[in-house]
């Protein structure tokens, strides 16, 4: 980045400022604007004024530039995939017509950049997606000469369910007309719980995020349950464990994608507030964990000989099914999310995501409904 000259803006260091100008880049290429705005700036720049505001949008066009038409032969920023498709729908390109039929698995996870691609080009389109599990936020929309037709019965689970999901899909900013069906002819359970104890039976724990694996791995393996961490779960996860104790006894620099940003153990307790899955680790490294304990706790890991337990953010399941389900309590925030709908969004898909991998059972913490009533309101 010594190429483009970025400068020191406000009490942001050039290396601070070049983090800014990939955030706003990232941001502006999820979005149908014609250019970068104020608005895809980070939300979270310390310290800036009006004219710091200014002269970091300034530089964030400047690096976007840099991005699509390099000055000079030797710039060679890294160019992500959405880059390049925002790049294509600013440029007005169309699919090539010699294909006659595009097919979107997912689609609820298209950008605003890609639909637009899609909608103008000469193909038939057929998208097939669920905005309620958009673990992002808010989708975006095709334009309104789409045929749109909704899926509203499932065959995984019975219609216990409907009263679970129903609540979800009515409380969600997108205000999605179809009520759910479930229309299994087998019978789907759904138990609350106020405690959090380990279930005897064969289970998929579904957690927000790596606090919560961290939570539930020092659990199990205290308690010498054989569990088995999925797959995307365990990508990076020891690196997260180790960044997360050595951040708190010595104030070393994370590298974990989660972590990186955070200088100090207090920058981070700041930001992540009164987030119960962070809280519990809070808890446990005050009481002195170190890396001992999670080499003993790796140690004890029992995943070869049949394991009863799943353990799994809620992005790790998206794609699969299992016999019961029990959702952890920090896939809700304590607090009413109101004002944000893309924040409102993602909360409410996770939960969604979550509690319809389950086929026979359904286990979720017991305020969970009034919970989603009240972001209902928001």
């Amino acid at each position: 980045m010594c190429w483009l000259g970025l400068p020191d803006v406000g009490p942001l260091s050039a290396v601070d400022v070049v983090g800014v100008c990939v955030r706003a880049v990232r941001a502006f290429c999820h979005t149908g604007d014609a250019q970068i705005g104020l608005h895809h700036l980070p939300s979270s720049v310390p310290g800036s004024t009006p004219l710091d505001q200014q002269v970091l949008l300034e530089t964030a066009r400047l690096y976007w530039q840099a991005l699509i038409r390099p000055p000079a032969r030797e710039i060679q920023l890294p160019l992500r995939d959405y880059h390049r498709v925002k790049l294509l729908a600013l440029t007005g390109y169309l699919i090539d017509a010699r294909y006659t039929h595009v097919i979107v698995d997912e689609a609820h996870e298209l950008s605003a950049p890609m639909l637009e691609v899609l909608d103008r080009s000469p193909q038939s389109v057929i998208a097939l997606g669920d905005e309620l599990q958009n673990l992002n936020g808010l989708s975006a929309h095709h334009g309104g000469f789409i045929r749109q037709r909704y899926i509203d019965h499932s065959l995984r689970v019975g219609p216990a369910m409907d009263n679970v999901l129903n609540p979800l899909i009515q409380a969600h900013p997108a205000a999605i007309q179809a009520a759910f069906s479930g229309s299994a002819e087998h019978y789907t359970r759904v138990s609350f719980f106020d405690g959090v104890t380990v279930p005897e039976q064969p289970t998929a724990l579904i957690v927000e995020d790596e606090w919560g694996l961290f939570g539930w791995f020092q659990r199990l393996t205290h308690l010498g349950v054989a569990f088995v961490m999925l797959h995307g779960a365990r990508k990076d996860f020891e690196l997260f464990v180790e960044d997360c104790i050595e951040l708190y006894r010595h104030g070393t620099r994370p590298r974990h994608p989660m972590l990186f940003r955070y200088a100090s153990w207090q920058a981070l307790a700041e930001h992540k507030g009164d987030d119960k899955a962070f809280i519990a680790v809070a808890s446990m490294l005050g009481k002195g964990y170190t890396a001992q304990h999670f080499a003993k706790a790796k140690s004890r890991y029992r995943w070869d000989k049949a394991p009863k337990l799943f353990l799994g953010r809620v992005r790790d399941v998206r794609n699969m099914e299992f016999a019961r389900v029990m959702v952890s309590p920090e896939l809700m925030v304590p607090q009413q999310v109101t004002g944000n709908r893309n924040e409102r969004a993602r909360l409410l898909a996770g939960l969604y995501t979550a509690c319809s991998r389950a086929r026979h059972e359904l286990i979720v913490p017991g305020g969970m409904l009034d919970w989603v009533k009240d972001q209902g309101r928001g």
